[in-house]
């Protein structure tokens, strides 16, 4: 018997946005939903678990996909491997990738590789991050989130909520210009920053480069924010379902040595205004799905997939509705 078979009847998911419906709101709150995202998302999938700078020869590196705890660890040639402790503390060999200089995982050893499903996305992060193998990790943060780990996810794969609930984040970068497109496991947002006293007097190629606003979405579970110029830095952002109406979400940011953050940069990502008002959206939502009057609903999508349209959250759906087999 099918998860579909078990639960409310429900309207599956369409090919064209504009007239689909969305996931149904039991998706969102059921326990048997997360055991099977557990096998079916989370564990044939990859997921990010660490920068290489990370995984010193003869250091092991402890991290999770997840809940499943991995160990990385470096050959003697520098090659990586991962593994993971099974209940009879048996070692599992893990498949593992990298790309711009960052670990990803996968427990699945039928899965296509990171590179065969996203082709483009190394070469689109160095060509905005061009030093991302040299960085090193200068902070973490774990937020504490009571709302189920999909609701974030689509929170940052649209920005129709972003002007009237980001207002910092709104003033830094050009709403007009906001686009996203969706190719396979990847998800690219792009934009312009709006002028700022940093850009003036560079050259036209760097100009440009930091007027640009750019973040990598990865199927299922990582988002990848890029700041270039003088200081370089990538965000990683990582999700973990600890139950159907909770998740954690953890910031690892990496720069390059000796150009570490500060106290104060420290405390401001700590309290970063964007995240508070992140979290504070996903938990109304997901109050919100766990009402009896509401089942399912539909996608915001315009003709030209503006920064208002949720086209990109359309076609998260539709990969949770495929691993799910919702369709």
């Amino acid at each position: 018997m099918t998860l579909l078979q078990t639960k409310p009847s429900f309207v599956p998911l369409t090919i064209a946005p504009e007239l689909s419906p969305t996931l149904p709101s039991w998706v969102y709150h059921d326990p048997d939903v997360l055991d099977l995202e557990r096998e079916r998302v989370f564990g044939r999938n990859w997921v990010f678990v660490a920068h290489a700078s990370e995984v010193a020869p003869g250091q092991p590196f402890h991290g999770e996909v997840n809940d499943e705890p991995v160990i990385l660890t470096r050959k003697v040639d520098g090659s990586l491997t991962a593994t993971a402790s099974n209940p009879a503390s048996e070692s599992l060999a893990l498949r593992a990738e990298t790309l711009a200089g960052l670990v990803f995982v996968n427990m699945d050893p039928q899965a296509a590789g990171l590179a065969a499903q996203a082709p483009d996305l190394e070469a689109s992060i160095r060509g905005f991050v061009p030093e991302a193998d040299a960085l090193v990790k200068c902070h973490k943060v774990v937020h504490e989130v009571a709302s189920n780990w999909k609701v974030f996810v689509e929170n940052s794969l649209e920005c129709y909520h972003c002007e009237p609930c980001h207002p910092g984040f709104s003033t830094d970068v050009d709403m007009e210009t906001y686009r996203s497109f969706s190719d396979g496991i990847v998800t690219i947002h792009t934009s312009q920053r709006q002028q700022t006293p940093e850009m003036a007097g560079k050259g036209p190629a760097e100009a440009d480069l930091v007027e640009k606003f750019m973040y990598w979405y990865v199927w299922p579970s990582t988002e990848i924010d890029a700041t270039p110029g003088d200081h370089p830095q990538l965000s990683i952002y990582t999700r973990k379902a600890v139950g159907p109406h909770r998740h954690q979400v953890t910031g690892h940011y990496y720069r390059l040595p000796g150009d570490g953050l500060s106290s104060a940069e420290k405390q401001a990502l700590d309290e970063d205004a964007t995240v508070r008002e992140d979290i504070a959206i996903c938990e109304a939502v997901q109050r919100g799905l766990a009402s009896r009057g509401y089942s399912q609903g539909r996608f915001i999508v315009d003709a030209e997939r503006s920064h208002i349209s949720e086209h990109s959250v359309h076609h998260f759906q539709c990969m949770v509705s495929d691993a799910l087999d919702l369709r």
